[in-house]
């Protein structure tokens, strides 16, 4: 689930933002629903993606409110993250209500960070975020929203988060982003045959047919957040099959 200046918003390939509404009441759902875990990331970047302009007070734009407020109504794990960078903005994530905290670019800028806040908080709170692009053949991993491409293979970047501390990681495949095509089943057969961390995958679900396939390949995890959005009952129907 996206956040962005108050609002739930739905990604495609990074970018075309479309907002889903208020925060609260589509959380509610999810939850009521049967959703084993909620993960929630802030990736507001200022006037740009605050898509009602024309409608005030109706959420709060500061996320950490947020969290709070969906870990009073959620009674399911919550992870958070988007824009953490320091050891006291996961504290405070972690004591507003996060399970565990995902973090992504901050480890890019400051990998003693990764070590640092699994000794601190330990390695179940801190999940390592990947976010994947194909080029000729080969995935490396971008950060800052998808903007920067690190030039980091994925297979050395998962291992580097396993090697220093990460308890868990998130994958979110770019190409694949709100594409309704598709887990990336190549992208990964490579990381569950690599790491041996419990492994979170993202982008492309829109049927059940699709989470079958990637738990065949031996994922602990699936993500998604169009399909549980758009699709009545689909968590459920999920499950039951």
């Amino acid at each position: 689930t996206l956040f962005s200046n108050g609002w739930l918003v739905q990604t495609k390939n990074f970018s075309n933002f479309r907002n889903l509404g208020n925060p609260y009441e589509i959380i509610k759902r999810l939850s009521k629903f049967g959703s084993d875990e909620l993960i929630y990331v802030d990736i507001s970047r200022g006037p740009s993606l605050n898509l009602r302009q024309d409608v005030k007070g109706v959420s709060s734009f500061e996320f950490i409110d947020t969290v709070k407020k969906v870990s009073e109504i959620s009674y399911i794990p919550l992870t958070c993250g988007g824009k953490v960078k320091t050891m006291k903005e996961i504290n405070n994530l972690l004591i507003n209500g996060a399970d565990k905290v995902l973090i992504n670019t901050e480890f890019h800028n400051n990998s003693k960070l990764i070590s640092t806040s699994s000794k601190e908080f330990g390695s179940q709170a801190i999940v390592g975020g990947i976010d994947v692009k194909r080029h000729d053949n080969e995935y490396f991993v971008y950060h800052s929203n998808g903007l920067i491409n690190s030039k980091i293979k994925v297979l050395d970047w998962a291992k580097f988060l396993e090697d220093n501390g990460c308890g868990e990681i998130f994958v979110n495949s770019i190409d694949k982003d709100g594409s309704n095509l598709g887990f990336d089943l190549e992208l990964g057969k490579k990381l569950i045959d690599s790491i041996n961390l419990p492994l979170i995958f993202c982008g492309g679900a829109s049927d059940e047919k699709h989470f079958m396939e990637l738990f065949n390949l031996g994922f602990d995890a699936a993500a998604a957040a169009n399909m549980f959005n758009y699709k009545e009952q689909s968590i459920y129907n999920l499950k039951k099959n």
